[in-house]
């Protein structure tokens, strides 16, 4: 059950809301299975500058990238990731484009937690125009996702999500806490990006050395106005602070055009899927 407070929405278009743990349903919410996606396209246009594309009834809406076929999450499997079955949390969940990808891998439940108004609007659209039945959105800071208010799940899913944080260190130590393991996906910084000078993020009397980013006026951004990047080195230090005991590092792209980023996955048990299941 969510605290009060917390407004989660399933998005099925059955007019079923959930805050404080009460829930109205929408008695008519049968009829409404058998409505045409495309009867929902209208509702694109109710939020502005859309990035994902999506292809409804022949109709493309949307934006313009296809995040729906995001190969990061085919190498994300390779690990030995088991989707079909689990409970998800998908931290940043943006435009629902994961979660459409994490209800075809079937899923048993997605909780996807967005911070941003404009992008958990767009996430309920997309969960009513696709039927990810599945799917739950809750609208809220990644920062208060704890086991005690959320409860703990198979698999998690942080992607472009630590590098909008001020203390990535923290949600890591959430997600270890969260679940076994967790697919990840962030930009990390070099000698050359983010600019300015190496700066020191300070956990008691452990140093972690990255780099400041300003961020930007968008709804791209982070809810802190300044994230912290940390470098390779100290990124992996943090997964191990944390508790992870193996990390199946996937690629380090450093001529991503926004920054060096950081792929791969993370098991809180050092057989990984072995002792996770």
């Amino acid at each position: 059950m969510l605290p009060d407070g917390v407004l989660e929405s399933d998005g099925s278009g059955n007019g079923s809301v959930q805050q404080g743990g009460r829930r109205r349903e929408n008695p008519r919410q049968e009829e409404h299975a058998s409505v045409p996606a495309s009867i929902h396209l209208p509702a694109f246009g109710v939020v502005r500058d859309w990035i994902t594309s999506y292809q409804i009834d022949g109709h493309a809406v949307g934006g313009t990238a296809d995040l729906t076929r995001d190969q990061r999450f085919h190498a994300w499997l390779e690990t030995g990731v088991k989707i079909e079955g689990r409970r998800v949390l998908e931290l940043g969940s943006l435009e629902a484009a994961h979660t459409a990808m994490l209800c075809r891998a079937k899923a048993r439940q997605v909780v996807g937690v967005e911070g941003r108004a404009e992008n958990f609007v767009k996430c309920c659209i997309v969960k009513n125009v696709l039927s990810l039945d599945r799917a739950t959105f809750v609208f809220d800071d990644i920062a208060n996702v704890t086991p005690a208010v959320y409860g703990r799940f198979d698999v998690a899913l942080a992607s472009g999500v630590l590098y909008h944080l001020a203390d990535p260190l923290r949600v890591i130590r959430q997600l270890f806490e969260l679940a076994p393991v967790v697919m990840i996906w962030t930009h990390i910084a070099t000698e050359h990006y983010p600019r300015g000078r190496t700066a020191t993020l300070m956990d008691g009397d452990r140093p972690f050395r990255g780099k400041w980013y300003r961020e930007p006026k968008s709804l791209l951004a982070g809810l802190d106005r300044k994230s912290f990047w940390p470098y390779l080195a100290d990124l992996r230090r943090m997964f191990a602070d944390a508790g992870f005991r193996r990390v199946d590092e996937l690629a380090v792209d450093e001529n991503h055009s926004q920054g060096a980023a950081w792929l791969g996955t993370v098991w809180a048990a050092e057989n990984g899927p072995h002792d996770a299941a």
